[in-house]
């Protein structure tokens, strides 16, 4: 008999490491290894001979291996035998104080890793370890070191808060806060009692980095929005007035995410209560502040509205400039004494097929909408 073809290899993975070589790489225990090298005391004799520069770029080059696994084998590493949480914590307490930088790529592992787990709709393994290990109060007294500065944060990496943590490591805590207690009650509760609300909401300032803004606004929206105990302490605090405050200076890039965690926190009565109070120079209300940016919003994507400020669409609202040229392009196709020449469906069909083309390639070189079809929004009859 004629032999079987060979079969084919399985594809690699999303960096291009074979599955049958990171099979072998998590079998033979690579991750335990690493982790026994991030442990303070050396696991081996012969390792007390190093000096402490030696063994921290050792601990530093295990991480940035660790972090790579968590990429491609998360749930490995989350398996209680690894013990990456005990391994990485240490570096966060007062140890990171001797070597900040392993305390700043220890914090870039844990948000790596639990990021991974999250996005892929694992267990909540990795969190409920972090959880019980204490982590939320202690990234809460790391975040503590950036709340109590008298300005806002500069938008710069190179700063460092009176604690000795840079920007970026700031921004990994925010950003594990928000994995931690992303659909964790329990840990959303210690969130709050740690005094979590009062240490993050100084960093939701206009002034702030973009990057760390978003971050913060990230954590308060998965550690706030969905208790209501720490609803009610972000409320005491006046965190809507800040909110509001925020939205009125910020830069545009963070607006969506602020607009976003607007409308959740607002779900909340004492929340939209608060917000009523609101009003800042220029701005009567938070209403009035809400219609200016849904006015520029307007402006930015083509004119959505009726020549007399009414919204034409309350389904898709900022979407109606081409809703509209599309109507007007099929009117056109029935001109005056062309009755017995009308296109049929399919042909209909193909024309606004080919108008949406059009207009797609008007918004994607940063032309208005409005003007795809022409001068006034209207389309040009097809060629005869």
């Amino acid at each position: 008999p004629a032999p079987s073809p060979p079969l084919a290899p399985p594809p690699p993975c999303a960096d291009g490491v074979p599955p049958k070589r990171l099979a072998t790489l998590t079998e033979a225990r690579l991750p335990l290894a690493l982790c026994n090298m991030l442990l303070l005391e050396p696991p081996h004799p012969s390792m007390a001979r190093w000096g402490g520069a030696q063994r921290a770029e050792l601990q530093q080059a295990a991480m940035a291996l660790l972090g790579n696994l968590a990429e491609l084998a998360p749930l490995r590493l989350a398996a209680p035998d690894v013990g990456l949480v005990q391994a990485v914590l240490p570096h966060l307490l007062e140890a990171g104080t001797l070597r900040p930088e392993l305390r700043t790529m220890g914090l870039r592992l844990l948000a790596h890793a639990t990021q991974s787990l999250v996005t892929a709709g694992e267990p909540p393994e990795m969190q409920r370890q972090l959880g019980e290990a204490g982590t939320v109060p202690l990234l809460i007294d790391l975040v503590g070191s950036a709340a109590d500065l008298a300005t806002p944060l500069a938008a710069t990496t190179a700063l460092v808060v009176p604690a000795g943590l840079p920007t970026k490591a700031l921004q990994d805590c925010l950003l594990l806060l928000s994995l931690l207690t992303v659909n964790q009650p329990e840990l959303q509760q210690d969130f709050g009692e740690m005094g979590g609300v009062g240490v993050v909401l100084p960093l939701l300032a206009p002034q702030a980095d973009t990057r760390l803004l978003l971050a913060a606004v990230d954590c308060l929206w998965s550690a706030v929005v969905p208790s209501a105990a720490n609803v009610r302490r972000f409320v005491e605090r006046e965190g809507t007035l800040r909110l509001f405050e925020c939205l009125a200076g910020c830069a545009f890039a963070p607006r969506a995410q602020l607009l976003s965690f607007a409308a959740d926190v607002l779900s909340h009565a004492e929340a939209a209560e608060q917000a009523d109070e609101w009003s800042a120079k220029g701005h009567a209300s938070a209403v009035s502040l809400l219609l200016q940016l849904w006015s520029e919003e307007e402006a930015r994507r083509g004119t959505a509205a009726a020549a007399g400020g009414l919204i034409n669409s309350t389904v898709r609202p900022l979407s109606v400039a081409r809703g509209d040229t599309l109507q007007d392009f099929s009117a056109s196709l029935h001109l005056e004494g062309d009755e017995g020449d009308a296109l049929d469906d399919d042909e209909l069909e193909e024309e606004r097929a080919a108008m949406v083309r059009e207009l797609n390639r008007s918004e994607a070189g940063g032309e208005a909408v409005g003007e795809a079809g022409g001068e006034g929004g209207e389309a040009e009859p097809p060629a005869p």
